[in-house]
């Protein structure tokens, strides 16, 4: 059974991110998508809301060979953890190349048995990041004014849907999490940060 890991900090998880899983998930009997806890980042959303959202993404996505957990440490150990002996990463661009290519020389000298494998994005997806995603959505421009690049559709929709109609970039600032109650069931609550 071959068996993939999709390993990332997902704030946010984007169509670009879905694009790749799901080519994965063709790919490979197992992925596991694994939401990374960086002490290093200040991220917009928990590991658990990020989880949650990929969650449903997959859901709605009807991917049934894909599973989320959230994690903290080194990649090669939560491959290991999963039984994993492949690497997903996808790549926008050579600079994504630049980046991902050091991190796979220490992750085959700490692992040589985790293969990574890399998957180039979808050329409607090359301009999606979650970085552009998180500060469009700070911005609080509507949705339907939202870049979608050559995609039909915009990625901040996602966002949204997840978590909850009535969230927005000023909620999150209050410290309150609104979750819906499709994927999440949960209502307002305060968040620690």
């Amino acid at each position: 059974m071959k068996k993939a890991i999709f390993a990332g900090s997902f704030d946010p998880f984007t169509i670009g991110h879905m694009d790749v899983l799901r080519r994965a998930a063709t790919l490979f009997d197992e992925v596991h998508v694994g939401v990374l806890v960086n002490p290093g980042k200040h991220p917009l959303f928990t590991p658990e809301e990020r989880r949650g959202m990929i969650e449903a993404a997959v859901r709605e996505a009807g991917i049934e060979n894909a599973s989320v957990s959230v994690f903290s440490g080194l990649l090669v150990d939560f491959a290991h953890s999963v039984g994993a002996h492949y690497n997903v990463r996808g790549l926008r661009s050579g600079a994504d190349f630049d980046y991902e290519y050091p991190m796979e020389y220490y992750n085959r000298r700490m692992a040589p048995e985790l293969e990574t494998v890399y998957l180039a994005s979808d050329p409607a997806h090359v301009h999606i990041s979650s970085s552009a995603v998180r500060i469009i959505s700070a911005s609080r421009l509507p949705t339907s004014r939202a870049p979608a690049g050559p995609s039909s559709r915009s990625p901040l929709p996602s966002i949204a849907r997840c978590a909850g109609s009535s969230w927005s970039p000023s909620t999150r600032s209050t410290r309150t999490s609104r979750r819906c109650s499709r994927c999440c069931s949960r209502a307002a609550r305060p968040t620690s940060r």
